[in-house]
């Protein structure tokens, strides 16, 4: 117990901008065991290590994405800090509180989090305000409120870390680097943001979250300029070197998954069937949630392989059973944004098939998320 008590500060720490995509599962489960062997075995006086571990606990059921159980336990952390006034632990609760309404209680967002930001003007650690920051972008993200009402946060993290040599301040980039990339689309500080995380990353000799910042940039690299052979070239040696050995599971397969994409991409249809094969071998090791999402992206990869063979509706099929599955799956637990590679799947299969009225009403529902020029120049879509 001692031990454990000891390495909370930096376990909570750790949890704090994982997601489910990249969590070690198995890691995630022992933390989860400790913690309520924890609270059952003994009797903690301590109001400040119920605090963390109430925290720790609703860190744990966030990443498991069981919304209600986690801000049970935020709620019970932040009663605790109300009997103390511990102004840190405040700003830290309500932030979560905030985040985490999005999803079932969005009247209470905006309450949670301007009382989350107003504690967190007076904390002189510029790692917690960070934290509330980005988690107010992401509050103003999930609601589709304007980032532009944001900006200022971005630029108070930036102002704040921008010389900074600490470790946290790695995921704090790499948050940055991707609402930066995916979200604002501004490529270029984007792409600065993932070089600073990556620089550090290796200073501290953090692979998975080296691995992650290359996830990102090859993400980039597909989604946005369909550089596949670059993806290849960033990706395959972290597949191939031993000092990579020790990344978790998760991660593992989320390379496979881009390099798999990226093969497909160069009709280099065995290679993506060896990414295939290595993925559906290893579902078992990973998070239900995140396996339920790859068993998605694999209907998608094998209506791919069908339409390189020319087996229509073969490929028909498979992309209809992932359209089905990704559309059953809750909105929260969605977590690859594939939806635009499918569709347009399903807008080459119709074509090919002469089908071109249900071929038109995929590009049609293209058109209205994204401009006639980004779609053209991304799949081609002459037809």
């Amino acid at each position: 117990m001692e031990k454990f008590l000891n390495d909370i500060d930096n376990i909570i720490d750790d949890l704090e901008f994982h997601n489910i995509r990249f969590i070690s599962n198995q890691l995630l489960n022992t933390i989860d065991h400790e913690t309520t062997s924890l609270l059952k075995e003994n009797k903690l006086d301590n109001i400040q290590v119920n605090i963390k571990i109430n925290y720790l606990l609703g860190l744990i059921n966030k990443l498991k994405l069981q919304i209600d159980c986690s801000i049970s336990f935020f709620t019970k952390a932040l009663e605790l800090a109300k009997e103390i006034d511990d102004e840190v632990w405040l700003a830290r609760i309500y932030s979560k509180l905030s985040l985490l309404s999005c999803y079932n209680n969005s009247s209470l967002v905006e309450h949670f989090s301007s009382t989350a930001i107003k504690y967190s003007k007076n904390i002189d650690s510029c790692k917690i305000k960070s934290f509330v920051y980005l988690e107010k972008i992401e509050t103003a993200y999930l609601l589709k409120h304007p980032l532009l009402s944001v900006q200022s946060y971005m630029n108070e993290i930036n102002d704040m870390l921008i010389d900074s040599q600490e470790k946290y301040v790695v995921r704090i980039f790499m948050a940055l680097s991707f609402l930066k990339i995916y979200v604002l689309k501004d490529i270029s500080k984007g792409l600065t943001y993932c070089e600073k995380a990556l620089n550090l990353a290796l200073k501290y000799n953090m692979l998975n979250e080296e691995t992650i910042i290359n996830l990102y940039i090859s993400k980039f690299y597909m989604t946005y300029i369909i550089k596949a052979k670059d993806v290849i070239r960033i990706l395959e040696p972290i597949i191939l070197e031993d000092k990579y050995d020790s990344i978790n599971m998760e991660i593992k397969v989320l390379i496979f998954l881009e390099l798999t994409r990226a093969y497909l991409e160069e009709k280099r249809i065995s290679k993506a069937e060896d990414g295939i094969t290595f993925i559906v071998n290893n579902l078992s090791s990973i998070s239900p949630i995140l396996a339920k999402n790859v068993n998605i992206v694999l209907l998608y990869f094998k209506s791919r392989i069908e339409l390189y063979n020319n087996n229509f509706k073969i490929a028909l099929e498979y992309a209809l059973e992932c359209e089905d599955l990704y559309n059953d799956l809750e909105i929260n637990h969605r977590l690859f944004g594939h939806e635009f590679d499918l569709k347009t799947t399903l807008c080459e299969i119709y074509s090919n098939l002469d089908d071109y009225k249900k071929a038109i009403t995929y590009c049609t529902s293209l058109l209205k998320k994204e401009d006639t020029f980004t779609v053209i120049m991304k799949k081609k879509l002459y037809f």
